[in-house]
């Protein structure tokens, strides 16, 4: 990826992929950067039944696995 702005359609393209290999995606992290915070981003989560969990930035402690 080589700007933030593409994050969202990266996310798009690999939620797609992973859903259609492996399983359905619940509850991704994402700090709360713009990228991860605009309306588009909400809506397509909310469509596909994902809730998100937003992170404080620059803490990867909260990332567990």
């Amino acid at each position: 990826m080589k700007y933030n702005s593409e994050a969202f359609e990266n996310f798009k393209k690999s939620i797609s992929f992973i859903e259609k290999s492996y399983c359905q995606i619940k509850t991704p992290r994402t700090d709360k950067s713009g990228e991860f915070t605009s309306e588009e981003f909400d809506i397509f989560c909310e469509e596909h039944s994902i809730y998100r969990e937003l992170t404080a930035s620059y803490t990867s402690e909260q990332n567990r696995l």
